[in-house]
């Protein structure tokens, strides 16, 4: 089956994926998936050449074929030449618009590449796809907050929040409250920073971030009192940190 060869490709076990896919070849000579993904096993078998060759032989017998694509992207990227890889992958997507994967790994070689619009375009469509993921509404407020959409950002981390509030691990709770910080740091809204942090301080893990974030958002808004406090606090975990005491007395 297709699948257990998939599975054993997806375990770095290259070369039992390569005989489930010389299997399915002996029954099924055109199968492109099988040809597709047999060339992609030899290639991390060091036959590159031969593995190359393969793919391409399952793209001509389906040039529709998105499984091809995507292993032929996947071939592109360990080559370093990520314009061809992208190429690929818009393929895939292409003739398979839903398919998370292809969608997810386009997207990260798109903010690889810097391409910030479609980086956020793609991570919508991720998104669309998978929407009870937690990790693709931080995905897409991340890309939103790379184009500057800092309002929808912060409302997709509100949304994660507020729908998957039982299911978010604690570093994953961490992580969203220190992003969410720092969002309303870059729209000055830095006494709301401040009340983000505070009211969720349980949930925050890294003690020693959670008192330094705190004490810059002091300084930006000049609240000298919950500063020094938080000075304080910070000269209690670290007290051989000169950073505190300079924000301390200044």
């Amino acid at each position: 089956k297709f699948s257990e060869a998939l599975k054993h490709f997806d375990n770095k076990e290259y070369k039992e994926a390569k005989k489930a896919c010389d299997k399915i070849l002996s029954k099924f000579p055109t199968d492109e998936e099988a040809l597709a993904l047999q060339g992609l096993s030899l290639y991390y078998l060091n036959e590159k050449e031969q593995g190359k060759k393969i793919i391409n032989q399952a793209l001509k017998i389906n040039i529709k074929s998105p499984i091809a694509w995507h292993f032929y992207s996947i071939l592109h990227k360990e080559e370093g030449n990520i314009p061809q890889a992208l190429k690929c992958y818009l393929q895939a997507h292409k003739h398979d618009p839903t398919n998370y994967n292809v969608i997810r790994d386009l997207s990260y070689l798109q903010l690889y590449l810097r391409q910030l619009v479609s980086f956020a375009e793609y991570s919508k469509k991720a998104l669309d796809s998978k929407p009870h993921l937690p990790l693709t509404w931080v995905t897409y407020a991340f890309a939103n907050s790379l184009i500057g959409e800092y309002e929808l950002a912060i409302k997709l981390l509100d949304s994660v929040q507020k729908f998957n509030q039982g299911g978010l691990k604690k570093n994953e709770k961490h992580e969203m409250l220190i992003f969410k910080s720092m969002l309303l740091s870059k729209m000055n809204k830095h006494e709301e920073a401040i009340n983000v942090l505070t009211e969720n301080k349980n949930d925050i893990i890294d003690k020693t971030l959670f008192n330094e974030t705190i004490i810059k958002h002091c300084i930006k808004t000049k609240n000298k009192k919950l500063g020094i406090e938080y000075c304080l606090n910070a000269m209690n975990i670290n007290p051989e940190n000169i950073n505190y005491y300079i924000w301390y007395f200044n």
